[in-house]
């Protein structure tokens, strides 16, 4: 993570993103840093997922564990890490039960009614667990749902590359290797989770 300082040095930021505080500006840039390390072609929900992975967890790491080891901000890098793959347990769950309904290809009305339930129910834990805002998902908006998960897919997994808070470096070298130039990098991710055994049910 001391890279973290020299690659800061060597990338200004813009000033809006300079005047953060320190956790999540750090986050910030080591998700953008990410991007400038890998990128799959065709999947944007992997490569924003991954660098969510990246900045977050990294974050945790560098104020729990690094250079910016700090107990305050290290609670803070936790919380916002769980609140973030939280959020996105309930996301993909409405994501998941909204392409039942689809599949099953019901009345368009029926249809319209079951969305709208679901939204309301990831609306209402969203709410009740502050996780975000309702209006993130009600009334149901399917555009915003899917750009939402683009930041949010499949992050459990992610985590369980480098549970705790330490150095997540090894795990996201792993991860470049595995999926660049994958056709589905999300298969990758699955195999190097399942090889640590907590691949993400579901």
């Amino acid at each position: 993570m001391i890279m973290f300082f020299v690659v800061l040095l060597l990338h200004p930021l813009l000033s809006v993103t300079a005047e953060e505080q320190p956790v999540p500006l750090v986050a910030t840039v080591l998700h953008e840093l990410f991007h400038q390390t890998l990128y799959v072609p065709g999947e944007p929900a992997f490569n924003e997922s991954a660098a969510t992975f990246a900045g977050d967890r990294g974050a945790v790491a560098f104020f729990c564990d690094g250079p910016g080891a700090d107990a305050s901000r290290c609670d803070r890098a936790r919380r916002g890490w769980d609140r973030t793959r939280a959020r996105g347990r309930i996301l993909t769950r409405l994501a998941g039960k909204l392409r039942r309904v689809y599949a099953s290809q019901p009345e368009p009305a029926a249809r319209e009614r079951a969305r709208e339930w679901l939204a309301a129910a990831a609306a209402g834990s969203l709410a009740h667990y502050h996780l975000g805002d309702a209006s993130d998902v009600d009334p149901p908006n399917n555009a915003r749902l899917l750009g939402a998960l683009l930041y949010a897919t499949r992050l459990d997994d992610f985590e369980a590359l480098a549970p705790g808070d330490g150095d997540p470096g090894p795990a996201l070298r792993d991860l470049v290797a595995a999926a660049r130039g994958r056709a589905d990098p999300f298969a990758a991710l699955a195999a190097l989770a399942a090889s640590r055994g907590k691949l993400q049910s579901g």
